[in-house]
């Protein structure tokens, strides 16, 4: 068991990291516990990555249930990973703990059923106009060079467009797709001076407590950090948290080698 305290330091971090084997935050369950908690910071962390000017004060944020209603009584039961509302901005987030080529076709029918369903029975399609669906994609493990094809771009932005209308349509609906070792590379690797916007996509990519603690201290209000990290801590610090996430560290090493084994025959 961990110690929570109110406040930390750099001291307790380096102390941490010493004796506790940090999880990633975009390990599902742990994403999940902290945030749907903390709304107000995961409303920070919505906004930066919106192109809108909106004041976090000025809007709330609803969270809704994470399972998508069945169509029928033969479907499988759809989970999703975060759902929220702020005003009239609908924002589904999505952890890829895989390459987001084996998850997009899954992730972008989630988008389409979600915005589907904003809609009342009896409402009009113009209620839509007013509306915005975003869903964003976090990549946790595509990397600068997977299968010798460097990533050229950090986000990209799916929208409905017209190959030869050349016209997008439907603004109001579009999915964000963010590969976070993108940002990562350029903060520590390259050395860029980043935009919160990216800073909060470092943030998620941390590999230790002392990463985690000194890039949210930039992001974050004082009392807003040690509230974030003292939720961080505490999770990472239970228990069956850990357990499983044990477990599938466990097994993406198995299927990690299997892949290399297979690469290995290929060339063999």
């Amino acid at each position: 068991m961990i110690e929570t305290k109110k406040y930390y330091t750099e001291e307790d971090m380096i102390l941490l990291d010493e004796e506790v084997k940090f999880i990633p935050l975009t390990y599902d369950k742990l994403f999940k516990g902290i945030f749907k908690e903390k709304l107000e910071i995961l409303k920070l962390f919505i906004l930066s990555q919106l192109e809108f000017d909106i004041n976090p004060s000025d809007c709330k944020i609803e969270l809704f249930d994470s399972e998508i209603p069945k169509i029928n009584k033969n479907e499988y039961q759809k989970t999703i990973d975060t759902y929220v509302k702020l005003d009239n901005i609908y924002v589904n987030i999505e952890i890829n703990r895989e390459y987001f080529k084996n998850v997009e076709k899954r992730n972008l029918m989630y988008a389409d059923r979600l915005y589907s369903m904003i809609l009342e029975q009896s409402e009009n399609l113009n209620k839509l106009d007013n509306i915005i669906f975003v869903q964003i994609n976090l990549n946790a493990v595509d990397k600068l060079d997977v299968k010798k094809e460097k990533l050229k771009y950090g986000t990209d932005r799916l929208v409905t467009y017209g190959i030869n209308s050349n016209k997008t349509y439907n603004n109001n609906k579009f999915v964000l797709v963010k590969y976070l070792e993108y940002y990562r590379d350029l903060y520590y690797n390259k050395r860029k001076k980043l935009e919160k916007t990216d800073l909060w996509l470092v943030l998620l990519a941390s590999r230790s407590f002392q990463e985690l603690y000194n890039i949210s201290r930039e992001l974050l209000e004082e009392e807003m950090h040690y509230e974030f990290m003292r939720k961080v801590i505490d999770m990472i610090g239970n228990r069956r948290i850990f357990e499983d996430w044990e477990i599938e560290y466990l097994n993406r090493y198995v299927e990690y080698k299997k892949e290399q084994n297979a690469i290995k025959e290929g060339l063999e």
